[in-house]
């Protein structure tokens, strides 16, 4: 993607954007939701920050969003589940690859909603029930439009222990599971090449070219 690559943004409603909209303070939250809702946080402040004469770097804002996703996300555990099966009978170069690929395109994925939802309010909605598991809990977001049409998002997150960091492991936008979705397609893609390495290579360009 070109580095000089720009994308035109209306004013933002800052008050709307800036903080999520359930009635709990964030401190009342329980941990995984606080951190999305300090994820969610900064990215839309970020937005709001990196905003230049109604225009933002996208390579800039891809990277500075890296920097705040990279210690929330379990890349390796969303990669895996994504080449599924075939993980187990990669080699580690293959793997890592594999990774570096995923990366890339979750980043783009997130990066390019974000920007899209922008000037929408956001709600963190409090759980319903304690969760069956304790070390992994789904957070759902909400994005209201001026409408009042509400687009719903899920984070997976997942804690390797009790006390452990809570990471994001999958995403559902709108009803779409993310890691389900390039899970399937990576399977189709290797069901007709029968090599990883095309596979991977593959599977980032109909990903890219796909993408919002």
């Amino acid at each position: 993607m070109n580095a000089l690559l720009k994308v035109c943004l209306p004013p933002l409603l800052l008050a709307a954007c800036a903080f999520p909209l359930h009635a709990q303070e964030s401190s009342q939250l329980p941990e995984p939701h606080r951190v999305v809702d300090d994820v969610t946080r900064q990215v839309i402040a970020l937005i709001r920050d990196t905003q230049t004469q109604g225009e933002i770097d996208v390579e800039d804002f891809k990277a500075d969003v890296y920097e705040l996703l990279n210690p929330r996300l379990d890349w390796v555990g969303f990669s895996r589940g994504v080449m599924g099966a075939h993980f187990q009978s990669a080699s580690d170069a293959q793997r890592s690859r594999f990774v570096t690929s995923v990366r890339v395109m979750l980043l783009d994925f997130y990066a390019a909603t974000m920007l899209r939802l922008r000037d929408q309010q956001i709600r963190v909605l409090m759980p319903k029930a304690p969760p069956s598991n304790p070390n992994r809990v789904n957070v759902d977001l909400e994005f209201v439009g001026s409408d009042g049409q509400a687009i719903p998002i899920v984070f997976y997150m997942r804690r390797a222990s009790e006390g452990g960091e809570w990471k994001l492991v999958n995403i559902n936008l709108a009803g779409i599971n993310l890691g389900l979705t390039w899970r399937n397609q990576f399977g189709r893609i290797m069901d007709v090449t029968g090599d990883i390495d095309q596979s991977i290579i593959e599977f980032a360009e109909a990903v890219r070219q796909a993408s919002p």
